[in-house]
């Protein structure tokens, strides 16, 4: 495609962006860990995932159904602008039903209205949230810059602002702004790509159905992801949540190149079935599960060799049963890594939605169900294997739907290769007289795992 960044290039920028996306959690939790505690983390935690789902149905399923649909159209400027201004009038319009009922909520059964309304800047995000056009015209470059410079500035004010345990208030505030900050910080350079065009009703409404259709595996995937905190909330208390969220945390790093791929290959590859070059998109897809596999499979065996140490440098002493749900959430990389590559290189750019739709509604009840019988009784460990539930269903559907479209048999071969080799790494560095505390006790195995992972792959 001329003019259009190479692969590469794409995948480091949404690495990077993805990284940015995790990077302002992770350079103040120890700090916030330290000074509002497992309580005022769950806090946040609990009033953002509730947040979230008003986000959710402000944008609906437009994450992946805007970046298909700009990909269709990118190499035409006026298809492109009609299509943009058609997608974002749907969104605004859905922003004032869902801002408005969030409203609402914060005000009459919220319980923390103040923490709530601060969490309504947030949601507002929504309204002026046009990755999906970037990622679409695979201008990855443009939201890295931006997001750096707000990021940034955003971990500076925690440090600022966030002083002794009754800044809760202060932190919340600071990090729907940054929320806020990013997304508007794209809208300069919309002018680049396209040129206002009128949208018709009818114009508009042609984008609801597929977009909803798509919104269900949003909301389905959802239940794991964020539901689950407010489940363990309700349940287990805020101090759970705040054990889970930080060990969910951590695992979001390795799975953030995972989704970086994911969402470089979607437009690719839609770009490519649109044109009808579908061998192309199949070795795009082969050589992506390649890579996937084997970072998936390293992070998979390599993190629980140095979460106990990890956790106790990262967080502090008390934040052990992080550690444990690390231990449990490393299982989900993989599957993760595999069922994304079938999401994104298949499923979407094939308008296979449904399978899409009723595997996300699979992980959805694995993880409820899970959720039910384990959370009384374990707490955020129950949460962790709720979402390996989750996961398992997810991509067990996928693959018994698409079975005989797909060479599934030399799939899971490349997968079993790399997770074997992920094994052998795990009991070499059992066997080897590693440290095991403190920054030794991360450093020595992350090196020498590697090494070995290296020598067998």
């Amino acid at each position: 495609m001329s003019g259009t960044p190479s692969l590469k290039k794409n995948v480091a920028y949404n690495f990077a962006y993805q990284l940015l996306i995790l990077a302002l959690p992770l350079v103040t939790a120890p700090y916030l860990s330290r000074v509002i505690g497992a309580e005022g983390v769950g806090v946040y935690s609990y009033s953002y995932s509730v947040a979230t789902y008003f986000v959710y149905f402000a944008k609906l399923g437009l994450d992946n159904y805007g970046n298909r649909s700009i990909a269709a159209v990118q190499d035409d400027r006026a298809k492109r602008s009609k299509r943009f201004w058609e997608i974002y009038a749907m969104q605004a319009a859905c922003f004032v039903i869902a801002g408005a009922v969030y409203v609402f909520y914060a005000v009459t059964f919220s319980g923390d209205v103040a923490i709530a309304l601060l969490q309504g800047i947030y949601v507002l995000s929504a309204l002026f949230d046009v990755n999906w056009f970037f990622f679409g015209m695979e201008q990855f470059r443009i939201t890295v810059i931006r997001n750096t410079v707000v990021k940034v500035l955003t971990a500076a004010a925690v440090f600022v602002f966030v002083r002794d345990s009754g800044d809760i208030d202060a932190y919340v505030a600071v990090m729907c702004a940054g929320y806020l900050v990013s997304q508007l910080a794209l809208w300069p350079f919309l002018r680049r790509y396209v040129d206002f065009a009128r949208p018709s009703l009818g114009g508009v409404l042609q984008h609801l159905k597929p977009n909803l259709v798509l919104f269900v595996p949003v909301i389905a995937v959802s239940v794991y992801n964020i539901l689950s905190r407010i489940v363990l909330g309700a349940m287990a208390g805020n101090e759970e949540v705040g054990f889970f969220d930080s060990a969910a945390k951590i695992i979001q790093v390795p799975t953030a190149l995972v989704t970086a791929v994911g969402t470089v290959m979607l437009p690719r590859t839609s770009a490519l079935v649109s044109k009808g070059e579908h061998g192309a998109a199949a070795r795009h897809t082969e050589r992506t599960l390649v890579y996937v596999m084997g970072f998936t499979s390293v992070a998979a065996f390599g993190i629980p060799l140095v979460a106990y140490p990890f956790t106790g440098l990262f967080y502090g002493a008390d934040f052990d049963l992080a550690a444990a749900c690390i231990v449990v959430l490393c299982a989900t990389i993989p599957l993760l890594g595999f069922g994304n590559v079938i999401r994104t290189q298949y499923l979407i750019p094939m308008a296979r939605d449904r399978v899409f739709l009723w595997s996300a509604v699979c992980g959805a009840v694995a993880n409820v169900a899970v959720n039910l019988l384990l959370i009384p009784r374990l707490g955020c460990l129950g949460a962790a294997f709720g979402s390996v539930a989750a996961e398992t269903a997810v991509l067990l559907y996928q693959l018994a739907m698409v079975r005989r479209e797909i060479p599934l048999a030399r799939y899971l071969k490349i997968a079993f290769v790399f997770l074997a080799a992920g094994a052998a790494m795990a009991v070499a560095l059992a066997l080897l007289p590693l440290p095991a505390e403190g920054l030794p006790g991360v450093v020595a195995p992350v090196a020498a795992g590697l090494l070995v992972f290296v020598a067998l792959c």
